[in-house]
Order: structure tokens, then C-alpha cells, then sequence
């Protein structure tokens, strides 16, 4: 797992979200984002795969605006 992941699921309040707890979560490498650059592009083109993946596996909630 990731660092992220790890410090998402110590925290008691952040813990509960339903994203979290069913581990529907996104973690980018950080060098996607840390510059505006074409690989804003690529970060943007990976989150989007990842959307596409959980919708694919019926992972998002009916009530997700990107269920729809």
C-alpha cells in the first residue's frame, strides 16, 4: 500500500468515509501533479482510467454523480 493510503486509514474521522473503508480510492504518483506541465495531462488521463475501472466493477455508489 501506499503512504497515503496508510495515513487515510489511520485517521478515525477520515477512516469512516464510505470511500475509504471499501478502498475505492485513486492515489496518483505525485510527480503527475506537481507541476503544470503535459503531465497534468497524464494525472488527468490516470484518474480518469481509474473512474472508469471502478465504474466498470459497479465499485461507485448508484448515487455517485459519476454513475450517471
Amino acid at each position: 500500500g501506499s503512504a497515503t493510503v496508510s495515513v487515510l486509514r489511520s485517521s478515525p474521522v477520515l477512516a469512516s468515509l464510505p470511500a475509504i473503508h471499501e478502498e475505492r480510492l485513486v492515489v496518483l504518483p505525485p510527480r503527475l501533479l506537481s507541476a503544470d506541465s503535459p503531465r497534468l495531462v497524464e494525472a488527468a488521463e490516470a484518474l480518469a482510467a481509474a473512474v472508469d475501472d471502478l465504474l466498470a466493477r459497479g465499485s461507485l455508489p448508484a448515487a455517485s454523480p459519476l454513475a450517471r
